[in-house]
């Protein structure tokens, strides 16, 4: 079976469908929003194993939108490829298209230009301001007016990194910013409809279970065919060890650690998840598949961003932006998709076996 889909439309089908040869318990949440055609978006979220498991291991998609298309093949993956005798105590909980109006229309964001992974703030945190350095940058990161054949963007990328350094570069646009609404990883300026709808909907789907062991799949930052785990909060000690146990050949990044082309957010979903089930033991660590230089991603991200608005529908250097988004966040390399697929899918049944015990 092809796993990759050419579309939202296709992702949710065969996800579904595999869902329900499995014999999952399969459930909709429908957006405002509507899709390129008009069409009805959803998450879609399918459970398997026992009802009443007292460990849970979850797996989310799409929520930065594009990053779907790999998500969903993971999903169904695994769907396609897991055995189909649940384990005693043990459950298994996918949650696909977090972000389903991202995924539909090729887009990293909400339809409000929102950064999912920036607008988790925590209670007393405010969505408001820019790290310093960002307004800075706003005229190299977000122009105003569509893409341009040529504007140099790799000459004032490096003028910027010998200015400031590059960790702090990195860290200024990467962070979470919410005060340039147009512009590149805005975290909003209040909740957005999908952190409402996993507020009221996760406890629910999560159910009884007490140790939760959440991977949410990401791709775009690190090397190629390669993959990292990242936590967005400080871990204790078990949960340091359960994090390496399932790594197996990834690295887990914390925090505190500040490796090359890493970088500190604000308004993570990770979180927001641990400061909303304070009762449970709950473990959300973001599974980051590698894929072009970084340089290239922003790129491609800058430019989809200046194509979704300053741009009219039907506009060439839209379609093209959109196709550049997609290659950056899910390539077309038969060899990176083989070999990227394989590890999540592991990484799933690593995931299993290490909430277990």
């Amino acid at each position: 079976m092809e796993f990759f889909p050419p579309d939202y439309s296709t992702a949710r089908r065969r996800f579904r469908s595999a869902a329900d040869r499995l014999g999952c318990t399969i459930e909709s949440q429908a957006i405002e929003p509507r899709g390129p055609a008009g069409e009805e978006l959803t998450i879609d979220v399918a459970r398997w194993g026992d009802p009443q498991a007292d460990r849970l291991v979850i797996v989310s998609s799409g929520l930065h939108g594009v990053e779907g298309i790999f998500g969903s093949a993971v999903q169904t993956a695994w769907l396609e490829k897991c055995g189909d005798t649940p384990l005693p105590g043990t459950a298994v909980l996918l949650i696909h298209a977090l972000n389903p109006w991202g995924f539909a229309h090729s887009r990293r964001t909400d339809d409000r230009n929102i950064d999912l992974n920036r607008n988790f703030l925590l209670p007393g945190e405010q969505h408001a301001g820019s790290p310093q350095l960002y307004g800075r940058l706003d005229a190299v990161l977000n122009p105003p007016g569509p893409p341009r054949r040529f504007d140099f963007l790799a000459a004032r990328a490096l003028a910027a990194l010998a200015r400031f350094g590059r960790s702090a570069v990195t860290q200024a646009i990467a962070e979470g910013q919410y005060a340039f609404p147009r512009g590149l990883f805005y975290g909003g300026n209040e909740p957005s409809e999908i952190a409402g709808i996993l507020d009221a909907s996760l406890p629910r789907w999560i159910g009884d279970a007490g140790h939760i062991l959440h991977l949410d799949l990401h791709t775009g930052l690190g090397p190629w065919t390669t993959y990292k785990l990242l936590a967005d909060y400080r871990l204790f000690d078990d949960q340091r060890q359960l994090a390496h146990a399932v790594a197996a050949a990834g690295h887990l990044i914390e925090p505190q650690e500040s490796p090359s082309g890493y970088y500190r957010s604000r308004g993570g979903l990770g979180g927001w998840c641990r400061a909303r089930f304070t009762d449970r033991q709950y473990l959300l660590l973001v599974a980051e598949f590698g894929t072009y230089p970084p340089l290239k991603v922003l790129s491609a991200l800058r430019g989809e961003n200046q194509a979704h608005h300053f741009c009219k529908p039907g506009d060439a250097r839209l379609a093209a932006a959109k196709q550049r988004l997609r290659e950056v966040f899910c390539p077309r390399s038969e060899r990176w998709r083989q070999r990227c697929i394989g590890q999540a899918v592991q990484l799933i049944e690593s995931a299993i076996q290490g909430v277990r015990h």
